[in-house]
């Protein structure tokens, strides 16, 4: 298949001659890869042979980090942990913290890839 390539020409030479050096080009460009394609060989493929799979994840440990509790509002479940060794913040819904988290509190927590970034999960209350 050729490829499409646009040139771009200054205002004062468009004309008849601009157009045909475009043509030129866009026909040499066309021959050049007819050439490379007829020169390979065809390869038959058996259909048993062709792979179709989604790479598995890494079964790898959760990591735990350690955080602390910046902002919660309790009447609308949620809040942000920011991680004490790199200051990141996370999101975490009270679904998945424990009874009597409060503002301040210290915790361990895993983290989850959602949709608008990572999430704090698994959240446990430390002393």
């Amino acid at each position: 298949m050729p490829y499409h390539y646009f040139i771009f020409i200054p205002k004062r030479s468009i004309g008849s001659y601009s157009h045909l050096h475009y043509m030129e080009i866009k026909s040499s460009l066309a021959n050049s890869s007819r050439e490379r394609c007829c020169k390979r060989k065809k390869e038959t493929v058996k259909l048993e042979d062709i792979a179709i799979a989604t790479p598995k994840k890494d079964e790898m440990e959760p990591e735990i980090l350690k955080g602390r509790v910046e902002h919660f509002n309790e009447a609308k479940g949620y809040g942000f942990i920011k991680d004490l060794v790199s200051a990141e913040k996370y999101f975490f819904h009270v679904s998945s913290a424990p009874a009597g988290i409060a503002e301040g509190n210290t915790v361990t927590f895993e983290t989850e890839k959602s949709a608008r970034g990572m999430n704090a999960v698994s959240i446990t209350l430390t002393k």
